[in-house]
């Protein structure tokens, strides 16, 4: 989607929250049975693909921040 939209002259691409790690209190009951490494994996490839098409990205998502701070949900 993101090659459709920069063809179609997009600047701009908006992710949906949470679209690659889901709610923090609706969907999240143990962070550590979330799987870390693939959403960080995920997030590379999209920012990869942006840089590729220059293209911004705006994508919301739970990031781990250093214990004993909860993740958050940001940009």
């Amino acid at each position: 989607m993101m090659v459709d939209a920069k063809a179609v002259g997009v600047h701009l691409v908006h992710f949906p929250e949470a679209a690659l790690s889901g709610y923090c209190k609706a969907q999240i009951n143990d962070w550590n049975a979330v799987n870390w490494p693939t959403i960080q994996r995920e997030i590379d490839k999209i920012c990869a693909l942006a840089h590729e098409l220059d293209l911004w990205v705006d994508l919301g998502c739970n990031h781990r921040l250093t214990p004993p701070n909860w993740p958050h949900n940001s940009l």
